[in-house]
């Protein structure tokens, strides 16, 4: 179990990246969903113990995480946004090198944990070439492989789809799902579609503070009913803008497809349509936006 209370940073230029976050998460695939330059990176680097928050408390399995961050350290695996590898080094000599960082100084440890990675990652059959030589969705297994050495209780990913083709990017899923039955894993994005098919919980990270959290089955659900779509010309999407709560706009057949929040019907040109979670992650950051401007006012 990892707790998150009240965690909160700001860097020296002034910039606060944490405002105070609060999330419990439980074993399996977590979600933390959020546009670029919510905060989610930064509040992955702190869970991860590589710097420091002005305030708060993480704990991970009652060890408190700020205390006592080599505890952490030695549970954890982490897959950065950018993950660099050493040119001309194949994976098996990677891995291995990794895991001794790791701690794990037995030979042969290290040998049945390194193959047994390369195994899960289906990357056993290049394991003598070089990673740098790699294709990106590879080189985003190749960093779950060394995540997954020394058998972590949370792994932390962020943003790992993203430049992935769409075979590369499902692969990766699977990958994921089976991971997380037995471990922590955080996962960071900002693509919606990779928490709907893989997150059971999730939280929307905006301004550095959870916005919305819970199933996201849940969350869709509450929007049941209230959704509603209309098929606009582009030079009349700003007039309903100002009529209506537009959540989203979409190209559709050269014109513009409205996806607007009511209670009831808004018009008869208006139909009813199902929610997805996209729809309630534009929702609450369309409430934020709202919320921006009341403040500033």
């Amino acid at each position: 179990m990892l707790r998150i209370s009240g965690l909160t940073k700001t860097y020296a230029n002034g910039v606060r990246a944490l405002g105070g976050v609060d999330l419990e998460i439980g074993p399996g695939l977590f979600g933390l969903l959020g546009p670029n330059g919510a905060g989610k990176s930064t509040l992955m680097r702190t869970i991860a113990a590589l710097q420091e928050p002005d305030a708060g408390r993480i704990f991970l399995d009652g060890v408190d995480v700020i205390a006592k961050p080599q505890e952490l350290r030695r549970r954890l695996g982490y897959l950065p946004q950018d993950f660099g590898v050493y040119p001309g080094v194949s994976a098996v000599s990677l891995l291995d090198h990794i895991a001794v960082l790791k701690g794990i100084t037995n030979r042969t440890d290290r040998r049945e944990q390194v193959g047994a990675v390369l195994h899960l990652t289906n990357l056993h059959n290049v394991r003598n070439k070089a990673v740098s030589t790699f294709s990106g969705g590879m080189k985003q297994r190749f960093g779950i492989a060394q995540a997954l050495l020394g058998d972590p209780r949370l792994i932390i990913v962020d943003e790992p789809t993203a430049g992935l083709d769409p075979e590369e990017r499902n692969r990766f899923h699977n990958l994921l799902s089976e991971i997380g039955e037995n471990a922590v894993v955080l996962l960071s994005t900002h693509i919606v579609e990779d928490v709907r098919d893989l997150c059971p919980n999730m939280a929307i990270l905006a301004d550095g503070r959870v916005i919305r959290a819970g199933e996201p089955s849940r969350l869709v659900g509450e929007l049941d009913g209230r959704l509603w779509r209309k098929t606009v010309a582009k030079a009349d999407v700003e007039t309903h803008r100002t009529q209506h709560a537009v959540i989203s706009a979409r190209l559709f057949g050269g014109k513009t497809q409205l996806r607007v929040l009511a209670d009831e019907q808004p018009g008869v040109e208006f139909e009813p349509v199902a929610p997805d979670l996209e729809d309630v992650y534009f929702a609450e950051l369309r409430a934020l936006s709202l919320e921006r401007e009341q403040v500033a006012c």
